[in-house]
C-alpha cells in the first residue's frame, strides 16, 4: 500500500518529498557555488595582493607591512571556513566538536545575535547521521538568521542519554511577527522533510509562548 503511494506521480507525499529533494540539491549547489566565487574572487586575489608585497618587502629589505598579517589571518579564517563547510571535523561520528566549530564561525558573522549553546562531548552518532546533522545545523542557522530581531537568541543542545543523542534547537523571539516568519518558513519545511528521507528520523517542531523549538533524535551508536 505504502509503495503504491509512493510511485503514484499524483501522490502529494511524493510530491512534497520530491520539492524537498529539490531544495535540498539546489542549496548544496549554491553552497559550492559560493565557495568557487569565495576562492575565485577573493582568496586567489588577497594570495596574489600578499604575494606581490612579500616580494616587493624582500626586495627592499622591509619588514612585512601589518595590513598583510591581517590579510594572512583574514585567509586562514576564510580557507578554514571554506573547509568546514565541504567537510565538517569529525571523528569517530562525534559530532560534539564539529557543532562547536560550526557555531562560533556562525557567530562570528552574526555577532548581533545571542547565542548559548549546551554540547555534551562524546556524542555516538553514526558517521553519515553526523554529517547530516552538521548540514542540518549549517543550513538552520542561515536560514533563521535573516529574520531574528535584535532581542531574540539561539541556544543550540546536544545531550547524550541513555539510548538516544538529542539535538535541540531553539530560538527566543519576543517579536510575534517575527516568530510567526520563522515558524512558517517553507524552506524549513523542505529541510525538515529532507532530514526525514535521508535518515528515516522526524524533526518535531514546537512553539510555545516566545520559544520555536526543533528537536532531532538519533539512536546511540554502541561502542
Amino acid at each position: 500500500m505504502l509503495l503504491n503511494l509512493l510511485l503514484s506521480q499524483s501522490s502529494p507525499l511524493l510530491s512534497n518529498a520530491r520539492r524537498a529533494l529539490q531544495w535540498w540539491q539546489q542549496k548544496q549547489i549554491d553552497q559550492l557555488h559560493d565557495n568557487a566565487e569565495l576562492i575565485r574572487d577573493q582568496i586567489l586575489q588577497d594570495l596574489f595582493a600578499i604575494r606581490r608585497v612579500l616580494e616587493l618587502a624582500h626586495d627592499n629589505q622591509r619588514p612585512l607591512p601589518t595590513d598583510s598579517l591581517h590579510q594572512l589571518e583574514t585567509l586562514h579564517y576564510d580557507l578554514e571556513t571554506i573547509s568546514n563547510q565541504l567537510s565538517p571535523t569529525l571523528s569517530h561520528g562525534d559530532v560534539s566538536l564539529a557543532i562547536q566549530q560550526t557555531l562560533q564561525q556562525w557567530h562570528r558573522q552574526h555577532p548581533q545575535i545571542a547565542l548559548n549553546h549546551q554540547i555534551s562531548p562524546n556524542s555516538g552518532m553514526p558517521g553519515f547521521e553526523a554529517c547530516i546533522a552538521i548540514m542540518i545545523l549549517q543550513e538552520w542557522l542561515s536560514l533563521v538568521a535573516p529574520y531574528l530581531g535584535e532581542s531574540a537568541s539561539i541556544e543550540v543542545i546536544l545531550a547524550t542519554q541513555t539510548n538516544q543523542t538529542l539535538l535541540t534547537l531553539r530560538i527566543d523571539e519576543p517579536e510575534q511577527t517575527q516568530r510567526d516568519v520563522i515558524a512558517h518558513l517553507p524552506e524549513l519545511t523542505y529541510l525538515c522533510q529532507a532530514f526525514r528521507l535521508f535518515t528515516g528520523i522526524s524533526v518535531i517542531q514546537t512553539s510555545q509562548f516566545e520559544r520555536l523549538q526543533w528537536q532531532l533524535a538519533w539512536p546511540t551508536e554502541d561502542t
